[in-house]
Formats: structure tokens, sequence, C-alpha cells
């Protein structure tokens, strides 16, 4: 699949201008630490297992800093915990609970389940896949080409993810710069560039499908390529942007 969009060289100032108007912003500054100046990395499974609930958590539903997700994912439930969730008897009971408990969290009873599978086969055997994927990218940072490899190895192996939660999950652990998470906030901030309306052909219902996401990743990719910016950091930024703190 190819989609062609072209871009101004207004619309690449614009790149250039939200990462040098957000560049102090609390979350700029934690993503270049991490992921660029690779500073804090974590391979451990108690990490892995606490960010894959946070992705699985944070699809199709509101994720701002001060949303019930971000919180949950903030707070000490056991769910988060891996050794507690080792001793749970019942996963998908034990998560259920939680988000009951918590409040203000969609999807829970599919989330849930999600959760279970995950754990049943990280236990199983699955850590050592999961690790063999991951431990390449924490060495030194890889390519565009290698990163997308890993995430569609990602995206095969956990439960609920699909292109955009592979993508987060990696980059939550700082091992990728070049494949970033597509969500609303990215397309809603591309859609505004002025290039003759050639952005409508953005959708976000279609970013469930592989090629189509991988598509409008390479069109971010050049875009940031254009204006000499990493897309972890254009990410960053524009997430920033919206945040309005």
């Amino acid at each position: 699949m190819k989609i062609k969009i072209t871009f101004s060289r207004n619309d690449v100032k614009r790149v250039r201008d939200v990462v040098t108007m957000m560049a102090g912003h609390t979350i700029v500054v934690e993503r270049r630490d991490r992921n660029v100046c690779r500073r804090g990395i974590d391979l451990s499974h108690k990490i892995i297992w606490k960010r894959q609930i946070g992705c699985l958590l944070t699809t199709q539903q509101k994720s701002s800093a001060d949303s019930a997700v971000q919180r949950f994912i903030r707070s000490n439930s056991p769910l988060l915990l891996l050794d507690q969730c080792k001793e749970a008897k019942d996963i998908v009971r034990l998560a259920e609970s939680e988000f009951d408990a918590f409040g203000g969290i969609r999807r829970t009873t599919v989330i849930s389940k999600q959760i279970a599978h995950n754990f049943r086969w990280l236990n199983g055997g699955g850590w050592d896949e999961l690790d063999t994927v991951l431990i390449p990218l924490r060495k030194a940072p890889l390519s565009k080409e290698k990163e997308r490899a890993c995430a569609t190895q990602i995206d095969k192996l956990l439960k609920g993810f699909g292109p955009k939660q592979s993508r987060n999950l990696l980059q939550w652990l700082g091992l990728t710069q070049y494949e970033i998470p597509i969500d609303s906030r990215i397309l809603k901030w591309l859609r505004e560039l002025g290039n003759g309306g050639s952005l409508d052909l953005l959708s976000s219902s279609a970013l469930g499908e592989t090629d189509y996401y991988c598509c409008i990743m390479d069109t971010i990719q050049e875009l940031c390529t254009q204006a000499e910016v990493l897309p972890c950091i254009f990410d960053a930024s524009v997430f920033a942007s919206f945040e309005k703190s």
C-alpha cells in the first residue's frame, strides 16, 4: 500500500516549531533522556509486565495525564505487580475487581481477558521469546527497519496489541526512536498542516491495519527527516502540546 502525501516548507517548519516550543516540557525531557540518551532503560520482567498492561489500558480510551487510565497506571494496584499476579488464583477476576474498584476505565472485560492471556503465555515460556526481541534494542539504537521488525514481532506475541500498542510498548521502554504509536493526537496535528487537503486520507479506524499504519508511519518519518527531528521527539512534543502544561 502506498499513500502519497507531500509536505510544504511551512509544514516542515511547524514540526521544528512544536519541537522547539515543547523542548522543556517534562514529557519531552523524559523522552529525550530515555529514548535518545538511553538513560534508565529497564527491561526487567516486572517493568515490562506493568508497561504491557499500560498499553492495553490506553487502547481506545482517554489517556491524558489526569485520566482514569493514567491514574491507574500510577497506582499501587497488585495487578501492576508481577509477583503479586503470580500469587493470584484468577488473573481475570483480579483485573476485573481492580478496574471496577478504581472506576472510570472502559473495556474492562476485554482488557482483563487480554491481560490473563498474556500472563499465561509469558509465564509459560513467553518471557524468553520476548526477551529475545527486546534485548538487541537495549544494546544500541537500531535502524528504523529493524525497529519496525521488532514492533511486528511484539504485535504477534502479545494479545490485544496491534501496530500502535506494539510501538507504544517499545517506545515506553525507551528502545525506539523511529517507530512511534500513532494516535488521535498525532492525526489531529497532522490534519492541521496546510498541505492542500491531502491529509484527509488519514483515518483513525484504518490504523488497526498494519499495512496502512506503516504507510502513515513512513510519511511521518519522511516529514521528521526533512525537519531533522527524531520521530520519538516529534511524538513527545505533539503529545505535550495537547497537555497544556
